[in-house]
């Protein structure tokens, strides 16, 4: 294994074991009466609040300097961000005292949007229901855009909700919808969940997350770039991959017919060219196609002797050659299409155009 990556490895282990020992003590020390820190009169929201602005201020660091971070330090910011996360959620499930109260359009960051939140609260932080709205700028334009709605704890979306993120720049756009259980922000439990780009957008239906990542399979149905439906079927994995589909079973249908289809007219031309070379051998024994018929011999024995049938099979093999001819073109279409690609129907062309140069030769 590479060096870097074990020290990186240990360095995470390492920070997640001092973090939570930290927040441990962290957590004793405010439940016995340690020393507030004026908000709202419960030390530990005081704390999330302070926990929740770093949080903001790592991701839109991590945001602004992602291109131009190597590996290590990129890995080395992702870590702090969970060291961050991980207090979060460790402090957002204590028992507050403190009476919840609504609130209309407070100013809040979560993550690396800046927004206003609308809701219930307990000390001045996101508890209940509640909805998020925030943007995310880079170099003065909105990047990004964020939408939550639904059960808060700890300063993040915990419970059930639903949320849009959308982002957009001059490579194109990304549009998420989810709506189902969420855990520290990302989808978790049974939910619904849709992406769109400029390409192509999949809903995946009757879904089941596990800290963001699809577990088992889903339903899913996927449209192109115009909104038109063009498969539904089944997908598996983080990476959402189809493992069943009816554009899959119509092209293997498909498939299928046009090897029949071959397979018939090879069968029929075969027949064709078989029959004629019959004929024309018939033609030839019964003395009408020129060919030379002759009886004698010596000691008193006989011989017959008959020259070559002359049976044409210029027609047969100009008919080989521009199937092979076409078969070739349909080759180099397909590998000029996608050059990595041998999929069956470009073998399936190597092998006609194959097949029909030899059927040619063998007629010469």
């Amino acid at each position: 294994m590479n060096k870097k990556i074990i020290i990186i490895i240990a360095g995470l282990a390492v920070a997640m074991i001092a973090g939570t020992a930290m927040l441990i003590a962290l957590i004793s020390n405010l439940v016995s009466g340690g020393s507030s820190v004026g908000f709202g009169d419960c030390a530990v929201c005081a704390k999330i609040a302070e926990l929740n602005n770093e949080r903001a201020e790592k991701y839109v660091y991590l945001e602004e300097n992602r291109t131009s971070m190597g590996m290590i330090d990129e890995t080395y910011a992702l870590r702090d961000i969970e060291t961050v996360e991980l207090q979060l959620q460790m402090l957002g499930e204590h028992d507050c005292s403190k009476s919840v109260k609504k609130v209309e359009d407070m100013e809040f960051n979560y993550k690396n949007y800046a927004g206003t939140y609308t809701g219930e609260c307990r000390s001045g932080i996101p508890c209940g229901e509640g909805i998020f709205t925030g943007t995310y700028k880079l170099n003065n334009a909105v990047v990004y855009e964020y939408e939550y709605s639904g059960e808060w704890s700890g300063a993040t979306p915990n419970g059930n909700g639903e949320y849009e993120d959308y982002y957009n720049n001059d490579f194109g756009f990304v549009y998420k919808y989810y709506s189902g259980g969420i855990k520290n922000g990302v989808r978790d439990g049974d939910g619904y969940y849709y992406f769109k780009n400029q390409y192509f957008s999949r809903e995946c239906i009757n879904g089941t997350y596990e800290n963001d990542v699809l577990i088992g399979q889903s339903d899913f149905i996927e449209y192109d770039e115009y909104g038109e439906m063009s498969d539904r079927g089944v997908v598996e994995g983080d990476e959402f991959t189809v493992v069943a589909s009816e554009r899959r079973e119509y092209e293997k249908q498909q498939q299928e017919l046009q090897n029949q289809q071959i397979q018939q007219w090879q069968d029929d031309l075969f027949a064709s060219i078989g029959n004629s070379i019959i004929d024309g051998l018939g033609d030839y024994l019964a003395g009408d196609s020129g060919g030379s018929y002759y009886s004698g011999g010596s000691g008193g024995g006989s011989s017959y002797a008959y020259s070559e049938p002359a049976v044409d099979n210029s027609a047969a093999i100009e008919e080989f050659e521009s199937l092979a001819i076409y078969w070739e073109d349909e080759y180099y279409r397909l590998l000029q299409d996608d050059p990595q690609c041998l999929n069956y129907q470009t073998k399936d062309a190597e092998y006609n155009m194959n097949y029909f140069r030899r059927r040619a030769r063998e007629l010469y």
